[in-house]
């Protein structure tokens, strides 16, 4: 999930608007006001850290796959991509 710019603005508008609510209401103490906020940056930050995290893993991941005719790859065979194509190999 990637939050775009107006989706980050609208859920931290909504904490606010939300423990407003709760403080007014007689519900909550005013700490609220400051906790459910910085709460909610606080789990809107970590989910980034972690989706970059496993895109990076990710992306590792990709480049260590073997391809055929680069070193660390399969051996190259009589059917190869050059040759089914008609190229001469090099």
């Amino acid at each position: 999930m990637q939050l775009g710019g107006w989706q980050r603005a609208l859920l931290s508008e909504g904490a606010v608007a939300v423990a407003v609510v709760l403080v007014l209401a007689d519900l909550a103490s005013a700490w609220l006001l400051l906790a459910l906020p910085l709460a909610v940056a606080l789990v809107v930050k970590s989910h980034d850290v972690v989706a970059g995290q496993l895109r990076g893993q990710q992306a590792a991941a990709q480049r260590q796959v073997p391809v055929a005719g680069r070193p660390g790859g399969p051996a190259q065979t009589g059917w190869s991509r050059e040759r089914r194509h008609g190229r001469r190999q090099r």
